[in-house]
This record gives structure tokens, sequence and C-alpha cells, in this order.
């Protein structure tokens, strides 16, 4: 086809995104943001060895990306890269849509409506993260799938055998598009019994595996963001089937898959909100009876993506179930082309006036799911996580140990440390030190401050007060928990500094260390309200600076400081409402009435 044609052919696809780029570039996030994000921007700007399965591809085109964005923000330009492959994604479902045979308007409409999505496709396309490129590579199979499907050419089962063994150095939830694989190769066998094509296809889809090899690579490195080991053989197939979270497989109880298939529905409904999930039945029952094989496929692969999901998690993973199900949302995309292009074909031949009126409340429609989707993605002035992570450091003294606990406080410290920004504090994952291979990396990296001989010890509260014992008589240690549930860590004290606290022996004069700590004057507070952010792992930010005022304020009016005491608590207060905040501050307000009396 001339190349006029094709582009007026493509133009709704180019528009679509045009438009969806410039909008996820808009609401992306400035810099790191909270989940993985911290830990997998450190882990591409140093290569390094991220939680497993280590998403080597992504890794390797995401530091690429990067690199042609030289100024700026490491971590900003990895939310870009996730806004340009969701910006593609939405293209290609034109695309494909077109290509089942959808009118130009049903596929824009899905695609727009596909774009919005609330919880999942926009909410991933404005932060580091690894599901952008999985729903990328998603639409490329599904389109190749089509091609072959209507032509049974040759190349497009070696095209999808090249791309799907790649798109597996993404994320592991892309096992999910084998299904079409297999599909393709049993008609191979089993009409045309051609097993030279079969074994070249196998051959194709395994070479890309290769890439894995950039593991053991990051490995060897041990660099700030080194998770897991993949030294030996056997070490590397438990990364890689992800033996640390053994504990999560196949765990659901009865009670949990209630909360499980609730979670999951709550997630498909206001990914699109109402209407257009109720539309997305009826497509379904549409492509049913219009196309049985395309239906089968893509439940299948639906029923697939959820099984994967839902032996593989717990109950404290549900909040993050979104992250993972695009695949069932392309396909409600292609549920809402079939309906659209079902109800216009009826519509237009009975009075183009009631087209018209069927195309503005669809409109209407798109306009209130763009809303709501809106308020929860427009991160574009979101620096909360960036702005945490600088508070905490600036607190801390130089060449000092920071325990760290949970990823939105773990995995941007790391991310400041990739970009070269307090790489004097020695960050110690208060979550890994659990595991032997954590320990083993981080004396690689600190012999004089971690000894090989704490793998002999067991329990995490255990292994951190040999650190505290090891090292508090030489360094400064500092903690984000402000206790340790341990019988052995009575002789520690835990005195909040800010936002972290510092660890000291019992017979320590902490009166001193208070009256030394300005850290809430100078700190960063942009946006640090409750109930501000629609993101709860975000909104608990917030609340943990009421919890770090409350601890300080309780502190100062311990020992003796009533007024700095009072004017901590009444800025907690000034987050957020606080039940305990304002119990303490009327203790406070009490005992100044009763020394002024």
């Amino acid at each position: 086809m001339p190349l006029l044609p094709r582009l007026k052919q493509n133009l709704p696809a180019i528009i679509l995104f045009v438009f969806f780029l410039s909008l996820y570039i808009y609401t992306a996030a400035p810099t790191i943001y909270s989940g993985d994000s911290g830990e997998i921007a450190a882990a591409v700007n140093t290569l390094g060895l991220a939680h497993p399965t280590g998403f080597p591809l992504y890794m390797m085109i995401g530091k690429l990306f990067t690199l042609l964005l030289p100024i700026g923000d490491v971590a900003h330009h990895l939310n870009i890269f996730s806004a340009l492959l969701t910006a593609i994604s939405v293209a290609l479902l034109f695309i494909l849509l077109r290509s089942l045979g959808m009118g130009d308007i049903s596929s824009i409409l899905a695609s727009i409506i596909f774009g919005f999505g609330r919880n999942t496709i926009w909410a991933n396309a404005g932060t580091v993260n690894v599901y952008a490129i999985s729903l990328f590579f998603t639409l490329i199979l599904l389109n190749i799938f089509i091609k072959w499907k209507q032509n049974e050419n040759k190349k497009y089962l070696y095209w999808y055998a090249i791309i799907f063994g790649l798109s597996l150095g993404g994320h592991v939830i892309m096992i999910v598009m084998g299904i079409p694989f297999l599909m393709m190769l049993w008609r191979e066998v089993r009409i045309h019994r051609q097993f030279k094509i079969l074994s070249g296809a196998i051959v194709l889809s395994l070479l890309p595996l290769s890439q894995y090899l950039y593991l053991w690579l990051a490995y060897t490195r041990n660099t700030v963001m080194t998770w897991g080991s993949v030294g030996s053989f056997r070490d590397f197939f438990n990364y890689i089937t992800q033996r640390d979270y053994v504990n999560k497989i196949a765990a659901r109880t009865l009670n949990s898959s209630v909360l499980f298939a609730n979670t999951l529905v709550k997630f498909l409904i206001s990914e699109f909100t109402i209407p257009f999930f109720i539309i997305i039945l009826l497509g379904l029952f549409i492509l049913a009876r219009k196309n049985k094989h395309l239906f089968l496929l893509l439940i299948s692969l639906v029923a697939a993506n959820i099984l994967i999901m839902f032996l593989y998690g717990n109950d404290n993973d549900l909040f993050i179930l979104a992250r993972y199900i695009s695949i069932p949302y392309v396909v409600c995309a292609i549920s809402l082309a079939y309906f659209f292009d079902t109800l216009f074909k009826l519509v237009s031949l009975k009075k183009k006036g009631g087209y018209i009126l069927v195309l503005g409340v669809i409109f209407i429609l798109i306009g209130l799911q763009l809303k709501t989707a809106l308020a929860f993605n427009n991160r574009h002035n979101n620096f909360i996580i960036n702005d945490f992570t600088e508070n905490a450091f600036s607190s801390i003294d130089s060449d000092s140990i920071f325990i760290t606990t949970g990823d939105p406080i773990t995995g941007p410290a790391w991310y400041f440390q990739s970009i070269n920004r307090r790489n004097d504090i020695i960050i110690i994952s208060g979550d890994l030190v659990r595991y032997n291979w954590y320990i083993e990396n981080l004396a690689k990296r600190y012999p004089d401050i971690i000894n090989k001989k704490l793998l002999e010890t067991q329990g995490v509260g255990n292994r951190l007060v040999e650190i505290f014992k090891d090292n508090i008589s030489h360094r400064k240690i500092y903690s984000i928990s402000n206790e340790l549930k341990n019988e052995n860590a009575t002789a520690f004290e835990f005195v909040p500094i800010g936002l972290v606290n510092r660890i000291v022996l019992k017979d320590t004069d902490i009166r001193e260390i208070l009256t030394s700590s300005k850290e809430w004057q100078n700190y960063k507070l942009r946006n640090i309200k409750a109930n501000f952010y629609k993101d709860a792992m975000v909104d608990n930010m917030t609340i943990y600076y009421i919890y770090a005022l409350n601890n300080t304020g309780m502190a100062y009016f311990r020992n003796g400081f009533l007024d700095e005491g009072e004017y901590l608590l009444r800025k907690a207060l000034d987050i957020g409402k606080d039940y305990r905040v304002e119990s303490n501050l009327n203790q406070i307000i009490q005992q100044k009435l009763l020394i002024k009396h």
C-alpha cells in the first residue's frame, strides 16, 4: 500500500497516540513514586538486579531510554517511558479492532475508554513500572495473532515466537500470551503437519530468553540495587521461580478467595465506570455470537490472568491487584467495540438523529469517566515520596546506618543513592535482613559493618540487634520504625529525630539529642494533607507524617519541653485529625495549666 493511503488509514491511531502520550506525560509523576517505583528506577539506573523475576528486558530498554534523555531526573524519564508504551498500546488497540472488522467510530470510542482506564491502564502510564511494557507486548502479540488467523502466513507465527520470547523479560504475567502461541503451534501440527515450522517457531521463542544472562551480570556487579542471588544455577532457579515468595503461592483460604473475588469485581467495575462495565458484559454476549473462536480465546486469556493472580498473593497484596490485570482490560475494550459496532449499525438503519443522540450519550459517559480517572491519576505535582526521602536523609548524619522498612521508603532511598545522593549512608532494609542472600550481599559491600557470622543468627529482630551491637559504638544508627519487638532490644532506645529515629543505648542522655534537632522547621512539606491523595499507599505517607510528629512531640513532652511538644502536635493536626494526637495535645495543655497555677 502506498504511503499516503496507509497514513490516512492509520490517522486515527496516530491521533490517539499523540493525544494519550500528551495526557500521560502531563499527568505523570515528576520523579519517583510509591510501590516498586524507587527500586525499579534504581535497578535501571545502575543496571542492577531488581526483585524476582528481574525483568531483564525492561532493565536494558529502560536504561537505553534514559540515556537518550541525558538531562533531568532518571525516574521522570522512566515515567515518560511508561507513558510512551501505554500511548502506543492505545494506538495498537485501535489497529487491532480495525483488523477485527470494527468501524472507525467504534474502534476510536473503545480505544478512548480503554486509555482512560482508571486503576490499571492510566495508573501504570505515569510511573516507573514493568506493567506498561507488558501491555505493549500484549497488544503487539494480539495484532500478530489476528494477522496469522486471517491468512495463516508462517511469518506471523515466527514473529509471534520471537516477540513472545522477548516479552517474558518484562513481567511473568506475559506467560498468559503463550496460549495463542500454543494454538498456532497446534494448528501447524494438526492441520499442516509442518514439524519443521513447529520446531523453528519454538527455537525462535527460546532464543530471546538469553536476555536472562543479564541477571548474572547484574548480580556480579553488586550495585546498590542487588536483590537476590543468582551466583549458581540453583540460586538462579530459585530466583526466577520466586522462591522467596513461596509463602504467597496457593495460600488463599476460603475467606481470602471471597475477598479476592470482591476486590477483582470492584476493580473491573471502577476501571471503566459502571455504565461501561454493563456495556462490556453485553459486548461479550455479542462477541460470543459473532465470533465464537475469538471469544473462547479471549476468555481463556482472562481466566489464565486471573488464575495466576489468584494462585499468587495474599490478602495484603489485594490493594495492588489492579496492576496485574491489563490483559482482561484489553478484552473489555474489544467487547466495547463489538457492542458499539452493533449498536451503531442498528441505530443508523433507523434514524440518523438517533445515531447522533447515542454518540452524545457515550461522550457524556466518557467525560464522566475522564473526570474520575483524572482525579485519580493526575500526579504531575506529586512530590511526596521524593520529599519524604529528602527529609529523612536530611535528618541522618554522614557515615550512619539507616534501617528502612517498606517499599515506599526503601526503594526511594536506593534510588537516591543510585543518582549519587547521600552515598555516605549505609541503607539496610529491615524487611530483607531475614534472607541469607541479603546478608551476604551486604557483607560484600560493607565488610566493616556486616559480619558474615550474622548468617548464624535467626530471625529479623535478632539480626538487627546484632547489627546494632556491632556498630553503635562507632556509627550513628537511624531507623524508620520507632521500636523493635525483640527481647534482646531492651538495651536500646529509639529517639525520634523528625521522620526517623536515632537508635541509642538506654543510658544515653536524649535531652541533648532533642534540643539539637531542628528537623521539622527545615523539612519540605508540599501537599502534606491527610486524604489529599487518591492512592491509598501514597496517602499513608501523610499519615506517617502525623505519626512521626506525634512521637517527636511526645518525646519532647516526656523530657520537659512542653512548648516544643505542643507545637509539633498542633502541626500534626494541621495535616489531619487523629484522636491520639488530640488526646496527647490535651495532656500537654493540662500539664501546662497545672504548672501555670
